[in-house]
């Protein structure tokens, strides 16, 4: 694969019903524990980071301060990035969720992640 670009997308959903959680916190960590981008999953529970070699550039312009309406891309500099990356996803009501994921296996597929809801 080639490491100068790639997408990592992730789709939240409840793992009782498959049902997609809007709103849930995204929050991905580098190898050294820096925070390299964090957002908010939107109606369909969907959330897109692009890494590539061009430098950081936040693509959310035009963000309403509400979650409903926040666009949920970011892009992140390769050159930022120590892996592996760690990602957390958490929602109110909901047990949060921490996984790793290693750059070099990256395949530019869609992470799935199902939060279970909280007793």
């Amino acid at each position: 694969m080639d490491m100068s670009e790639f997408d990592l997308e992730i789709k939240v959903v409840d793992a009782l019903t498959d049902e997609d959680i809007e709103g849930a916190r995204v929050d991905i960590v580098d190898g050294n524990s820096i925070l390299v981008a964090t957002g908010y999953t939107d109606e369909d529970g969907e959330f897109e980071v692009e890494v590539d070699d061009e430098g950081a550039d936040d693509s959310d312009d035009e963000e309403d301060e509400s979650q409903e309406e926040i666009e949920h891309e970011d892009e992140v500099s390769l050159d930022s990035l120590v892996g592996p990356i760690k990602v957390t996803v958490s929602k109110a009501g909901y047990d949060s969720q921490t996984f790793t994921i290693d750059l070099d296996t990256l395949d530019d597929s869609d992470v799935n992640v199902k939060l279970v809801p909280s007793t």
